[in-house]
């Protein structure tokens, strides 16, 4: 996986925060793609495996929650990079995103610079991993 030209899938229902995303993506040079649910992301994934996953938590068919699990326990995505991207803050919520495998978890309203540090941060401990020989962890 090299930093320029990577798929990344943009999993979010609202209109302006997929756009935003998918624009911001493009500027760092990477290759956006939309779902705008649960259900859907899981069908683009199957079709073709992203680089990265942004992921939103509230979604309509499946959730956040569900297409996480769903990545975890297959084999061809357990070590897929998810970045689960929202509004929701409660600690509990956030441990459990953890718990189930996110790679890290942006708040939004997000900030673009904070955004694109946590994808280069993701992206390079996967590198990072894969240069050692090791099994990425969920």
């Amino acid at each position: 996986m090299s930093d320029e030209g990577i798929d990344v899938l943009v999993v979010e229902d609202d209109a302006l925060n997929a756009r935003l995303l998918t624009r911001f993506c493009r500027t760092l040079g990477h290759a956006p793609r939309v779902a705008q649910d649960g259900s859907a992301a899981l069908t683009a994934i199957a079709k073709r495996v992203p680089d990265l996953v942004l992921l939103d938590l509230m979604l309509p068919l499946i959730d956040g929650f569900g297409v996480l699990t769903h990545l975890r326990s297959q084999p061809e995505t357990a070590g897929l990079p998810v970045i689960m991207v929202t509004a929701v803050t409660e600690a509990e919520t956030l441990a459990r995103l953890v718990d189930l495998g996110a790679d890290d978890i942006v708040g939004k309203p997000f900030r673009f610079k904070d955004l694109g540090a946590r994808i280069d941060a993701t992206l390079a401990a996967r590198r990072f991993l894969a240069d050692l020989g090791a099994p990425p962890s969920p």
